[in-house]
Formats: structure tokens, sequence, C-alpha cells
């Protein structure tokens, strides 16, 4: 076998076919590149010609668009284990725009049914009428309330990093393994000017600084802003001033749906570009973060971006992003399920 293989031309350590195709078998696809290549850009034509097909409807445009601008994260044992059934259902209808809002009451029904908003009087009203646009809702605090709850989440996580903040001594004690039989500790201290045994486990915006003054809107007692840092009668969510750093940071929060997560921060950025300035002239270094928590708890990307450069630990982040995700929806939720009165008792 050896020489005939030889004879044939072909390398003695030629691997033998498991299968009976005979020599000179080749396992190349029949299909030529051409074809691939061909079928790769008709499947492609194709499918942006539905994209486009479906974007104007109403139904499937408007799953689409939330599909590209919510990041579906969802940790399933946490939806099927942590949330009540009620809430389950709620976050999967809510994302596919399948529950009974008025619009879609309205489009199920076999007879005339033209259901209207409790607040405003909106015929057929949405699902982004009901958790966002209804301006009696609004007035009544029913989108205010969820806001509160979502920031006293944040407010926390922030807060109890700023606590974490601490001087760290130049001189750091370090401990000596004594031999066993030997009495006695010794302890060693650093010499000065030695590097330090541990680096900062943050490279943040509030590292390095301990006299951090912290405030929240509708959270302390006292809020207004210093008039040392600026003059205005604007009041951040939140708001972190250090005068020996002479800096300060302000955070301001929305609850938006999620196809409206840039709109928001556009309008937010805009509205606070005149204060930022005059801190700047005064002399402070100052930091704009503005965050959205969708209203469905399915965005909360600009929120990790904050905490991030504000130094909190990976796993503080994922915890604190978790929970704003989470209190929005739940708020949403009741939101939702008191539609029909109107007057809000809470």
């Amino acid at each position: 076998a050896r020489e005939l293989l030889n004879i044939l031309g072909c390398p003695v350590d030629t691997a033998v076919h498991s299968h009976h195709a005979g020599l000179g078998y080749s396992s190349t696809p029949q299909v030529s590149v051409t074809q691939q290549t061909a079928s790769s850009y008709i499947y492609e034509v194709d499918s942006h010609a539905l994209l486009q097909h479906a974007s104007p409807l109403q139904m499937q445009g408007e799953l689409g668009t939330l599909d590209e601008c919510a990041k579906r994260d969802w940790s399933w044992q946490r939806l099927l284990y942590d949330y009540p059934d009620g809430l389950f259902r709620w976050k999967i209808n809510a994302l596919n725009n399948s529950l009974p809002s008025g619009d879609n009451v309205r489009r199920w029904s076999v007879e005339s049914v033209a259901p209207h908003c409790a607040g405003c009087g909106t015929p057929g009203p949405t699902l982004r009428h009901i958790l966002n646009g209804c301006t009696e809702f609004l007035r009544q605090n029913r989108y205010t309330w969820r806001h509160n709850q979502v920031l006293l989440g944040i407010f926390s996580s922030i807060s109890s990093f700023v606590r974490m903040l601490s001087p760290q001594p130049d001189d750091l004690p370090f401990i000596s393994f004594v031999r066993s039989g030997e009495g006695g500790q010794r302890t060693v201290q650093c010499p000065q000017g030695a590097p330090r045994a541990r680096r900062p486990l943050s490279q943040g915006i509030l590292d390095g600084v301990f006299d951090w003054e912290m405030f929240g809107d509708g959270i302390s007692e006292s809020y207004s802003f210093p008039p040392d840092v600026a003059i205005t009668s604007l009041r951040p969510d939140i708001f972190l001033v250090s005068r020996s750093a002479r800096k300060c940071v302000l955070l301001e929060l929305t609850v938006p749906s999620e196809d409206r997560v840039l709109a928001s921060a556009d309008s937010k950025s805009r509205r606070y570009q005149a204060l930022v300035r005059e801190i700047s002239s005064n002399g402070f270094e100052c930091s704009l973060f503005t965050v959205e928590v969708g209203c469905r708890g399915n965005d909360t990307r600009s929120l990790r971006k904050c905490l991030r450069a504000l130094g909190l630990s990976k796993n503080a982040i994922n915890a604190a992003c978790r929970e704003a995700a989470y209190t929005a929806l739940r708020c949403s939720y009741v939101v939702f399920l008191s539609r029909r009165d109107p007057v809000w008792r809470l």
C-alpha cells in the first residue's frame, strides 16, 4: 500500500478516509464561493427590505425600535424565581406591547369600544401615554413618585461609597511572622517615603477626596445650591461638592420610555449647560451626568457609565443597576394598574 501511494504521488503519511469514496476524494463543498456570496447578498437585501416594510407599521415598527434602543440583558433565573408572577407577565407583555392599554383594547375588541384615559381623557391611550405621557398623571405626581423611588436607590449606593472613603495613612503597620516557640509579636513600621502596600481600589472622580458634601432633591432636608459654587434656581437630583479639591458632581435622573432615552439625555444636557459654565467660571471642576433608567427596567447603560466614572466597584455598580431597573419596573407596574383611577391614591 505504501508503494502504491508513492507511485500515485501521494505522501506516505496521508490520512486514510473512513468512508468508501475512494482515493482523490475532496471534502470541499460543491457550492462555489460565487454562489455563497450571491446567496448571502440576496439574503441581506431581502432582510433589509423586510425591515423597511415593517418599520412604518404601527405594531412591528414600534417593537423594532424598542429592540434597537433597549439592550435586553435579562437574567432568566431572576425573572423566573425572583419576580412575582404578575410582575413577570407584565414585563414580558410590556416589552412586546401586548398589554390591555386603550389602543390595544380598541384594536382587539369586536365591538366599537373607545376607551379614554382616566386622567386627561385622551381616546385610546397607548402604553407610552399611560407610563410617561399623560399630563394629568404628571400633575398628580405619579411619574414623580416613580422617579423619586429610583433616585433614592441611586442616592443610597453613592452615599455608601462616599462614607467608605477615608484617608489612608502614609505609614502602614507591617506584621511579621513569628517562628513557633518564640514569644511576643514584632511590629515593624514602614519607613518614611516607602511605597504604600496597597494600590487604591478605584480611580474615579470621588477617589482621593474625603470632604464630599452630598445632597439629594427630595431626600436631603436642607438642600439649596451653595452660592459660593453658583447662584441658580436649578436643583440637580444629586449634587456633590468638595471645597478642598474644588470639585463638584451634578447628576440628573430621568425615567423615560426606552425609545426616548437619547432624547431625554440631550434635553437634560442642554438644560444644565449654563449652570456647568457658571460653576467652571467660579473655579470648580464640574462633572455633569445625565442618567436615564428605562421605565420598563430595560436600560441602565448611562447609570452604569456614571457610577463607573465616580469610582464605584464592579459589584456595587451591578447591584445598583439591578436595583434601579427593578424599582422602575415595579413602579411602572403600579402606575399601569391604576390607569383607570382618576385620582392617585398611594
